[in-house]
């Protein structure tokens, strides 16, 4: 049998360089066609000479509207399109509405894009092939703020006028305007022989001052009520009702709100009921004491009390033991030196009766206080409540007080502190009058200036003297802070997670990072890499070991540098865990746990400034050295020129019940929050939101509203709502969700087929000197507000409301 002849294969070598020779023929024809086509050039020359008109034309200071050319006269073929990144102080057709003079002068970014006209087919792929790059070009405009109104400025002098209530000095008061030198400012006093007109001590008793404020056509009558003693004002050392406290058990102390308790429990007051017979008006919790004849029950201050002035508490025995009277039980307190050794001040025996204990103190010096119960019988139970102690103001209290009353931060003229709310006069000095004189009448440079105002504050028994480091904003352009809640779920995979980017021009901060899935990565790296200008993040903060915040860190550090790490105290099992340790050693940057933070201990710092007038602050949960992982989380606040914001990690109650009340005293008013724990039930209630008072709250989430974690909750939003109904709420998340069913928690999980509903994504917080705007991913400059998405409106959630 004949074989088969093979085919001869053909040799293509030769064809494909014919073919890349004739491409590189034509390439090279069409580079130089479109290198010096004549139109491409002029056209390259007339986007020049539009540039240079504009740059000459274009004014860097407005005061009234400005006229945007739509072209240049001689250049028809390109068009002139404007934009503005703040539309309320210059619109895209010029139009200039000043800034008030609360809100302060203001620069605003102005794009302007050259639109090419040219029907030419040739001209076109010639233009696309080798046009110029700059089709755009920003201006940045300042607007002057208007001047102050005359409203304005009787509230602005109004807000500086402080009268204590109680003085045993001469007190500061605003006698004239120095700051617009146009209020007129009058003060009478309803009892000259105890205060004059002028703050000056006259004699003892009360009186009131009476101020009117006027300019021009405006008018403001405000009554102080002041009492004029012959010592020093009494403050509160301490006031403690227990509410917050945890329960507890006899067996071991407890040591709370610098007090130590022993034998004691915390309990809700006569077991929840209220009546005739209960020690307090409501129902909350006081402090439960067991003695038996052997052992005694009592509390005693844990830090010293400088020159107490009055004890007092309420107290009476539990119901069921209201008829143990026949034998001795009395309560008894003392005080001493040494926390040794003890001075029996009164002992009171214990009846039926519910009793309001009182007892004025002459203890003139710094002593421990204790307060114990002590009975004949086998065992007996006694509950107290409302425990106070008084005593007389310090130079420490002085100061501290001025310091709540001061800001550091200047843009705007105020009036300084003259007084304080113990009373005292108050001269100030300043080490440059041309930036801040002595009354607080504020210029501006063009760059930030740093001044030290000197405060001496008068009559008490001796001078104080606080400096005051303080920055004056110039008006050079300040950077913005800008505040990214990462959309980890865009991509649909990311059930959950969390993941913050904070930048402020090339320093960047990372808040966690989501969970260690591929898309939750792409969705970090896209953002970051979009705006970050060096691509080093100066800190990471890791806010507790869960991987739905920690998963993504080994892939942070694979693709940034990083220099400074802060993180959870304790460690914990998980092999991501693991992974995490590893990658952060690997990358050798400075390691801070929360609590050396806090204690800025270990070159560690509490304080992370950012810039001028830019930081975070790490605040102390109580809870940093606990077991679970939610607990654990670091909660810190950014403070941008002001605004602060409150990032809480899952930092919700779950097993601890308090942790919220455990801080939330210490972080004061905020402007924004985001929600504790992706909007879970077992956080941001009611207590705190009333301690915190935020009027922004943003909800991180994963994929969908509802998710299989039931995140968010409707019981937290519904809290939100109910607290104050203008917060405004948003969400990263959407999601189409119709049907939603309670969960084995007594949470939702929803049913969704198009998460991309309602989504926000990515939202966008920006800070700078005149306060905060939010913007979002797919809303832009109008983010969707929560209680306008599918999820809220229209399914029955939003009727299951938090009681």
């Amino acid at each position: 049998m004949a074989k088969r002849r093979k085919k001869k294969k053909s040799n293509a070598f030769p064809k494909v360089i014919l073919f890349l020779l004739v491409l590189a023929c034509a390439l090279t024809v069409g580079f130089v066609y479109a290198k010096y086509n004549p139109e491409v050039q002029e056209t390259n020359n007339d986007i020049q000479e539009i540039s240079k008109y504009l740059d000459e034309n274009i004014l860097l200071e407005a005061n009234e509207d400005l006229v945007f050319p739509l072209s240049i006269e001689g250049y028809d073929d390109i068009k002139l399109k404007w934009s503005t990144k703040n539309s309320e102080i210059i619109s895209e057709d010029g139009k200039v509405t000043k800034p008030s003079y609360l809100e302060g002068d203001q620069k605003v970014t102005i794009k302007v894009e050259y639109l090419i006209e040219n029907s030419d087919t040739l001209f076109n792929l010639a233009w696309g092939f080798l046009g110029t790059k700059e089709l755009s070009k920003e201006f940045t405009i300042l607007v002057k703020a208007d001047d102050a109104t005359a409203l304005e400025k009787v509230n602005l002098i109004e807000a500086g006028i402080l009268v204590p209530e109680y003085t045993n000095c001469n007190i500061g008061l605003l006698l004239e305007d120095k700051i617009f030198e146009s209020v007129k400012i009058e003060w009478t006093s309803s009892n000259n022989s105890v205060i004059n007109n002028k703050g000056e001590k006259q004699g003892l008793g009360e009186a009131t001052l009476t101020v009117k404020l006027s300019c021009e056509d405006v008018e403001k009558t405000n009554s102080y009520n002041i009492k004029v003693g012959e010592e020093l004002p009494v403050v509160l050392d301490q006031d403690v009702n227990f509410d917050s406290l945890k329960k507890g058990s006899y067996s071991g102390d407890l040591e709370t709100s610098n007090i130590k308790f022993v034998n004691a429990i915390f309990t809700e007051d006569e077991e929840g009921k209220v009546d005739e017979e209960s020690i307090s008006e409501n129902v909350d919790k006081v402090v439960r004491i067991k003695s038996t004849k052997d052992s005694n029950g009592y509390f005693v201050t844990t830090k010293k009390i400088l020159n107490p002035k009055e004890i007092s508490f309420r107290y009476g025995l539990k119901s069921s033991d209201a008829s143990k009277v026949n034998k001795n039980s009395f309560v008894k307190v003392y005080y001493s030196l040494d926390n040794e050794n003890w001075t029996l001040l009164t002992e009171n025996k214990i009846t039926s009766d519910k009793v309001d204990y009182e007892k004025e103190l002459d203890i003139n010096n710094e002593v421990y206080l204790k307060v114990e119960f002590v009975t004949e019988y086998a065992e007996l139970t006694l509950d107290i409540d409302d425990f106070k102690v008084t005593r007389s103001i310090n130079n420490n209290d002085v100061i501290e007080a001025l310091n709540k009353s001061f800001s550091t931060k200047f843009s705007l003229s105020r009036v300084l502190p003259l007084t304080t709310i113990y009373g005292g006069v108050i001269e100030w000095t300043s080490s440059d009058n041309e930036v801040i004189n002595q009354f607080g009448k504020v210029n501006r440079k063009e760059d930030t200036s740093k001044v030290t105002l000197t405060s001496k504050v008068l009559g008490f028994a001796n001078d104080i003297n606080i400096n005051y480091d303080v920055n004056v904003q110039g008006t050079n352009s300040v950077l913005p802070v800008e505040v990214y809640f990462i959309d980890l779920g865009k991509y649909g995979l990311s059930d959950c997670g969390e993941s913050i980017y904070i930048k402020l021009g090339n320093i960047d901060v990372l808040v966690d990072a989501g969970d260690d899935i591929k898309s939750s990565n792409q969705a970090i790296k896209e953002t970051i890499d979009l705006y970050s200008e060096d691509k080093i993040f100066e800190y990471i903060i890791a806010t507790h070991p869960d991987s739905d915040h920690i998963g993504g860190m080994p892939f942070i550090f694979e693709n940034y540098e990083v220099k400074n790490l802060i993180q959870f105290n304790g460690d914990h099992t998980s092999n991501l865990y693991k992974e995490y340790v590893s990658a952060y050693e690997n990358e050798g940057c400075n390691e801070c746990t929360a609590l050396e933070s806090y204690n800025n201990q270990n070159g560690c710092k509490r304080i992370i400034e950012l810039g001028t007038d830019v930081f975070i602050e790490i605040l102390n949960t109580q809870n940093y050295e606990g077991k679970e992982t939610n607990t654990r989380s670091i909660v810190c606040i950014l403070d941008a020129y002001g605004v602060r914001t409150l990032l809480t990690g899952d930092a919700d109650n779950g097993s601890n019940s308090n942790l919220e009340n455990d801080y939330k005293d210490t972080v004061g008013d905020i402007d924004i929050l985001k929600a504790v724990h992706h909007g879970t039930a077992n956080g941001t209630t009611s207590a705190f939101l009333e301690a915190v008072d935020p009027e922004t709250v943003i909800v991180c989430n994963g994929n969908y509203l509802g998710n299989k974690h039931g995140h968010p909750s409707p019981d937290a939003i519904n809290r939100i709502y109910q607290y104050d109904s203008s917060i405004e709420i948003y969400a990263i998340v959407g999601g189409d969700s119709e049907e939603c069913s309670e969960t084995s928690s007594g949470s939702y999980k929803c049913e969704v087929e198009d998460g991309m509903v309602d989504r926000n994504g990515t939202i966008k917080l920006t800070i700078n000197e005149s306060g905060y705007s939010i913007s979002s991913e797919y809303y832009e400059d109008k983010p969707l507000e929560f209680s306008s998405t599918n999820y809220w409106k229209n399914n029955p959630l939003k009727e299951y409301a938090y009681q």
